[in-house]
């Protein structure tokens, strides 16, 4: 073999090398999933997610988007707050990017701008005792629209500063004194 096709040949093997790596390290980059649930099965359960008032959140499959079934929160009364609490999550800290698909039916929001129809991530430390919320200025709140809204996709990206001592989040499906129903048929929290 002469010195150029023995040059031909490193240079194309570095080459394959170099794309495997970028390969692996992007496919690594959209792993970073934590939590992720389409609610094709009920997640109304004791490992899964527990109920506020249990006549007012259900798993239906009278409104579905992309699945087998979805979580359903109604709320008539304003000074309620129905919320369907999920497992704690381990997370560290840092970017955390959320994304979930919704549908809504005559929401209408509370007095205070938090007051919404929404998915909430709270933060607790290692002992899962809830972290100190001032330094997050309700930034952990990812609303939906009011008023009725056929399916679509919210989401949004979260900075959790490692120096916090965050260990776990919780995900919160929300009507804060709101009321309307909304359907959440699939969210994807991932770590980024």
């Amino acid at each position: 073999m002469n010195q150029l096709s023995f040059l031909k040949v490193t240079v194309f093997a570095a080459l394959a090398l170099l794309g495997a790596g970028l390969a692996k390290s992007s496919a690594q980059d959209s792993s970073g999933v934590i939590y992720s649930n389409d609610f094709a099965v009920n997640p109304l359960t004791p490992d899964g997610f527990t109920a506020t008032d249990p006549q007012a959140i259900v798993w239906t499959q009278d409104a579905i988007h992309d699945g087998k079934g979805s979580l359903k929160l109604t709320n008539t009364d304003k000074t309620k707050i129905v919320s369907a609490i999920g497992a704690f999550v381990p997370f560290t800290g840092g970017a955390l990017h959320v994304s979930v698909e919704a549908k809504t039916d005559g929401i209408v929001g509370g007095a205070q701008p938090w007051e919404k129809a929404s998915v909430q991530i709270y933060y607790f430390d290692q002992n899962k005792t809830a972290i100190d919320y001032k330094w997050k200025n309700y930034s952990d709140t990812l609303p939906f629209a009011e008023g009725t809204q056929d399916w679509q996709t919210y989401d949004k990206a979260f900075f959790i500063p490692t120096s916090t001592q965050v260990a776990f989040i919780q995900i919160r499906f929300n009507l804060l004194r709101s009321t309307g129903t909304a359907w959440i048929d699939k969210i994807r929290i991932a770590s980024q």
